[in-house]
C-alpha cells in the first residue's frame, strides 16, 4: 500500500470535482460541517467510523475509489483494525500471530507476505 499522506485528500477532491461540487456541497451530504471535512482532508482530524459509509452511499464509488478510500482512511486514522470475532478459526490464528510477529517481521518476509496478497 502506498504510504502517501495525501491519498484521501486527493480522492475526495476527485469525487467532488467528478460530481461538480464544493466542499460545503459534500459535508452537507455527508451531514457533517465544512470546517469538518477539510480538517478529514488535511489529514488533522481522524476519519469518523461511519465516514467510509456515508461516503459510499452518497456517491457511486468504482472499486478502484473504495480500495483508494480504505487506503486513505488508514493512512489518515493511523490504524489498521479487525474484528476477530467475525472471523474463522484459521483467518483469527492468523490475525493474532501476524499482529504478535509484525514488530519482528524482516524486510523480505515483509515483500513476501505482500506479493502473496497482492495475487488474491
Amino acid at each position: 500500500m502506498e504510504r502517501d499522506s495525501r491519498k484521501l485528500s486527493i480522492l475526495l477532491k476527485k469525487i467532488r470535482i467528478n460530481n461538480g461540487e464544493m466542499l460545503m456541497d459534500m459535508a452537507n451530504k455527508l451531514n457533517i460541517s465544512s470546517t469538518f471535512l477539510s480538517a478529514i482532508e488535511n489529514g488533522k482530524k481522524k476519519v469518523p467510523d461511519d465516514f467510509k459509509d456515508k461516503l459510499c452511499s452518497n456517491y457511486s464509488l468504482t472499486t478502484d475509489e473504495i480500495k483508494e478510500l480504505n487506503e486513505g482512511i488508514v493512512i489518515n486514522n493511523d490504524k489498521v483494525g479487525l474484528t476477530l470475532s467475525e472471523l474463522s478459526g484459521p483467518k483469527k490464528e492468523l490475525a493474532i500471530s501476524l499482529g504478535r510477529a509484525f514488530d519482528t517481521l524482516s524486510d523480505e518476509a515483509v515483500d513476501e507476505l505482500l506479493n502473496i496478497i497482492s495475487k488474491e
